[in-house]
């Protein structure tokens, strides 16, 4: 039913999108993204995986990301998933290690990396551990 539920949600944005013909080509796919992503942090989301998933040319989606947002999709994708961690740390008692690999980082000390170079402290100080 949730599945369900979110599939329709997502269809009726994508037709709301695919209406508006004042939205260019780039605009619109970059919408997609940005709604795709957060609900997929878990899976691969590499820039070949996501230029599959919506049938482009990676290096075309890399172009729109890039002309859109001045980010990398890589760095949008490292930004969605440290804003989700930062939920977490927040509103849950997970630990480091299970937040970094619910938001997708398969290593944990990559995760406290990559957010301390996004939040300029660690994880753990972030929580106030």
């Amino acid at each position: 039913d949730e599945l369900e539920k979110q599939m329709i949600n997502y269809l009726k944005e994508k037709l709301i999108l695919l209406q508006n013909k004042n939205v260019t080509d780039g605009e619109r796919i970059l919408a997609e993204i940005q709604r795709y992503v957060p609900h997929h942090l878990q899976e691969p989301l590499t820039i070949g995986s996501l230029a599959d998933m919506f049938h482009l040319n990676p290096v075309y989606l890399g172009k729109i990301v890039k002309k859109s947002t001045g980010h990398s999709l890589a760095t949008l994708v490292c930004q969605c998933r440290i804003a989700e961690a930062k939920r977490l740390l927040k509103n849950t008692s997970l630990s480091v290690l299970q937040i970094s690999k619910q938001v997708g980082f398969q290593d944990a000390s990559y995760f406290a990396k990559k957010f301390k170079e996004q939040e300029k402290i660690l994880p753990t100080e972030y929580r106030g551990d």
